[in-house]
């Protein structure tokens, strides 16, 4: 089913507050700070880049709920099932894993099954379509982005770690400043957060090939 560009007036979202405190996970290139938004560069996301009215790029940080769901969705997000699935320990060596607090609360739209028949729509139609569609799904963050001023980013269950939740902020109405930085370390070391991403691969079957 082709997914449809969203309407110029999309029904109230159903939204949640994700608490001050709140323990989210990302992983990120080494030479970005630990809470750095991305300001529109590199490969498309499935919400981002978006722009505002004015035309401006927002901003936007991407996170998960758990180190495994963080490697799943950087990492290992293009590795197709299979038995010779694999990544180079390169991937590894070049970046980082972080775990981030939330200082405030934050109101976030969710996405979920039952709130995306809200738009009549289906998690296998913005959640789990491929990359080529990632123009219209990134139409659909900027819609939510433009009418709801009130929402600071969009939740969903990870297409590729269920049930563990994705977050996407909006980098104007969520800054750096937001987060408490608890931990950041290199993941071409031993330690706590590579552990963490060689046993997401492990789980899945997948190798990581030494440089």
């Amino acid at each position: 089913m082709t997914l449809p560009v969203p309407p110029a007036r999309l029904p109230p979202p159903n939204s949640e507050t994700l608490p001050a405190g709140a323990a989210l996970f990302w992983v990120h290139r080494s030479d970005l700070e630990p809470a750095a938004f991305n300001p529109g560069l590199g490969a498309d996301g499935r919400f981002s880049p978006i722009t505002d009215r004015a035309g401006a790029v927002v901003p936007s940080l991407y996170a998960a709920t758990s180190p495994a769901a963080a490697a799943f969705e950087t990492i290992f997000h293009d590795v197709l099932p299979g038995p010779f699935a694999s990544v180079p320990d390169a991937m590894l060596q070049a970046r980082r894993a972080s775990r981030l607090r939330t200082r405030r609360a934050l109101t976030i739209v969710q996405l979920h099954a039952p709130d995306l028949r809200r738009w009549s729509l289906t998690p296998d139609g913005l959640i789990a379509t491929p990359s080529r569609d990632y123009t219209v799904t990134a139409r659909w963050a900027e819609a939510i982005h433009r009418q709801f001023a009130d929402m600071h980013g969009l939740v969903w269950t990870s297409n590729r770690c269920d049930p563990e939740r994705c977050y996407l902020f909006f980098g104007n109405r969520v800054q750096a400043a937001d987060f408490d930085i608890a931990e950041s370390a290199g993941l071409g070391s031993a330690g706590p957060a590579r552990d963490a991403v060689v046993a997401a691969a492990r789980r899945a079957g997948i190798v990581i090939v030494p440089a």
